[in-house]
């Protein structure tokens, strides 16, 4: 294994090979494991990449492990403002990770926070992530927000982004908006699957909001 094979050679203490190593943690769900591969680099003074730390802050999408996101990232924002030349803005890739780990581990107020205060150049996965946030916590007029804001930039909405704004909806009983933005996925020719109908449906019917898991 890549995570075992950096964890005995020290000859192998580069970025290349931590990040391979972390990735992998990060799937096996170790994210302590992931964050002690950081610290052997810190100790043997190898320079991380937004790259490496991406992997990192993915490792430690899980309710226990959400405030070393927010570690990880301040951390790196306080490095890149040390260098020279350098405006401290973290990379949109790094950025989206976060708020990806955060929605995760349940910490939604947080990812639409880091979403907010992004300088970066948001993404389409950027958008996702704040809608999935703002599902999560029952935000429907945010993630309606969030959707407008995405098409006045320019960016094209696909059905996922549609899906996470009708499940948005769905949770809160907006049924007439679940409506209208299923009418306007229609006349922006954005195809729909089987998610987007299920939350649809979930939407017109009485009761409990929808608890499944976005």
């Amino acid at each position: 294994m890549a995570a075992m094979t950096l964890q005995e050679r020290p000859d192998t203490l580069n970025v290349k090979a931590a990040t391979k190593s972390v990735a992998q943690l990060g799937r096996q769900r170790q994210w302590k494991e992931a964050l002690h591969t950081l610290r052997r680099l810190s100790w043997a003074r190898v320079p991380f990449d937004q790259i490496l730390l991406g992997a990192a802050v993915g490792a430690c999408g899980v309710p226990s492990a959400w405030e070393s996101v927010l570690a990880l990232l301040c951390a790196a924002e306080a490095d890149n403002s040390g260098k020279s030349g350098n405006t401290g803005m973290l990379s949109t890739a790094l950025l989206n990770s976060g708020m990806d780990s955060l929605v995760k581990a349940g910490q939604w107020q947080w990812a639409l926070h880091l979403l907010h205060e992004m300088s970066a150049e948001k993404s389409v996965v950027s958008y996702s992530s704040g809608i999935r946030a703002a599902a999560l916590g029952r935000q429907w007029p945010t993630a309606l927000r969030l959707l407008q804001d995405l098409r006045e930039s320019g960016l094209r909405c696909d059905t996922i982004l549609c899906g996470s704004v009708m499940t948005a909806c769905a949770r809160a009983g907006q049924w007439e908006t679940a409506l209208v933005l299923h009418e306007d996925m229609s006349s922006q020719l954005v195809p729909t699957d089987a998610l987007v109908f299920d939350a649809l449906i979930r939407s017109c019917e009485p009761g409990p909001p929808l608890l499944q898991e976005i």
